[in-house]
């Protein structure tokens, strides 16, 4: 996996959320509803949508110790570069009653698809191994200093954290 695996990771996101908010009864009524925008830069009142934005990107743990710690056992030459992507989930409606159906079927969405694999995944994705998937509880703080960046007022919204996501490496077979 290459320069694609942001998007594709993007975009295996968005395509389970799609599935889940177009169940009945159906919340939004097309895939571009699910927006990679920031949640600055969408005005409020307009038809149901959600922004899936990616807000931050950090190397896994393991995988610094397996590309660092050279008489680690955990130590593998040619090993990708394994990321955690942070996404900031804020669902717009024209009122809040509407944001909250929307992020509560988000929240249930997440949670149904913890694992994200097979049929899940998009892109250079498809047959790779799984991404996991976690709803994420942020520190007030951590909060206060994302919204403060967008510039935005804060708005109800959730974060959720995709691991492990893997780009390049040397394949096994050339190892």
């Amino acid at each position: 996996m290459k320069d694609s695996a942001l998007v594709d990771v993007s975009e295996s996101l968005r395509a389970v959320l799609f599935v889940g908010l177009t169940a009945e009864p159906a919340l939004v009524t097309d895939s571009s509803a699910i927006t990679f925008a920031s949640p600055a830069d969408l005005p409020a009142g307009r038809p149901s949508r959600l922004s899936l934005y990616l807000y931050r990107v950090t190397e896994h743990a393991l995988s610094r110790a397996r590309r660092t710690d050279v008489g680690s056992p955990l130590h593998e030459e040619g090993s990708p570069l394994e990321l955690v992507l942070y996404y900031l989930l804020t669902p717009y409606a024209a009122t809040p009653e509407e944001e909250m159906r929307l992020l509560a079927r988000v929240l249930q969405t997440l949670y149904d698809h913890a694992v994200l694999s097979g049929a899940d995944l998009r892109g250079e994705l498809a047959g790779s191994s799984a991404l996991q998937v976690r709803i994420r509880a942020p520190e007030m703080e951590e909060w206060i200093a994302l919204w403060s960046a967008l510039r935005t007022p804060m708005r109800l919204a959730i974060s959720c954290e995709v691991r492990v996501a893997r780009i390049g490496g040397v394949p096994e077979h050339r190892r």
